[in-house]
């Protein structure tokens, strides 16, 4: 009888031990099938809406039409849409505007943009977005003047000309011309601020300063007849303060050169954006300029 009674303990034993086993092989599979069925899903939805391939040069171009920027800036506050979200949006569904193209107006944008925007904007991928809103939406930010304060233009007798020049013989600036051709004779405000990464005198750029901001755009101004007293490498200024007059080198005509080199994450080359748009939306946003 004791020989029976240890079989049937060590028989009962082993069954529980097995028990217990199948019921952690039963948790095992089930975590398994688990992170399988997040790992589907991730791959699902990291997979789905659309994939962007716009080239640079589009980008760099950025020929949207400059009217349209106050449109969109009032449309996005009618909506409650994120400004930089929208024109983001609309600049990738036409392509980033790789050329020329006829200005629209708000009843049409909201006719066959904004009716759909919603499906639109989930059609991108976040990440994919990402890069180009991350982009634009610092230019907006951190631009906040027009380089040429108020009281130097009026439509009777306007001080400056200027207009979409980008590329134009491989320019990466936009030029800000003195109609009376007299150097020295128009002050250049700050865009924005930033810290002075270089200033110095070219023989074919004139005065020219370059200032980075903390976002690491830099922004170079370039044909200054003149700087700025107290500006060095290393100056902080302030958006809207006096860098220095309009000038000129060799027989061109009196100007200021523009350039915009923003960080844009989907290059790791030099890159240059249109300044021609952005100027336009801040033109009627001036700095005041009081001669010392």
């Amino acid at each position: 009888m004791p020989k029976r009674k240890f079989k049937y303990k060590t028989s009962m034993r082993f069954k529980r031990r097995y028990k217990h086993t199948e019921n952690i092989a039963a948790v095992l599979v089930a975590f398994f099938i688990i992170i399988v069925g997040f790992v589907a899903l991730f791959q699902f939805f990291s997979s789905s809406g659309k994939k962007i391939n716009i080239p640079i040069e589009n980008v760099s171009n950025f020929k949207i039409p400059h009217k349209n920027l106050p449109v969109l800036k009032t449309l996005a506050a009618k909506y409650g849409i994120d400004f930089s979200e929208l024109v983001t949006i609309y600049s990738l569904e036409q392509n980033f505007f790789p050329s020329k193209s006829q200005a629209v107006d708000a009843a049409e944008i909201e006719r066959s943009f904004l009716i759909n925007y919603d499906s639109i904007r989930k059609s991108y991928k976040p990440k994919e977005l990402a890069p180009y809103y991350n982009m634009l939406n610092t230019l907006f930010e951190e631009i906040k003047y027009f380089p040429i304060p108020s009281g130097y233009d009026n439509e009777e007798s306007p001080s400056y000309m200027f207009g979409d020049n980008f590329n134009l013989k491989n320019s990466k600036t936009t030029d800000i011309i003195d109609r009376e051709n007299i150097r020295g004779r128009i002050p250049i405000m700050s865009l924005g601020g930033g810290t002075v990464e270089s200033i110095g005198l070219k023989e074919d750029t004139g005065f020219q300063i370059k200032i980075k901001t903390s976002q690491e755009t830099i922004y170079t101004y370039s044909y200054l007849d003149s700087v700025s007293d107290g500006l060095v490498t290393g100056s902080l200024v302030q958006p809207g303060q006096l860098l220095g007059f309009m000038g000129a080198v060799q027989n061109i005509p009196v100007r200021l050169a523009i350039s915009i080199s923003p960080k844009f994450a989907l290059t790791s080359k030099e890159f240059f954006i249109n300044p021609y748009p952005f100027l336009r939306s801040v033109e009627a946003t001036r700095a005041e300029y009081k001669p010392q």
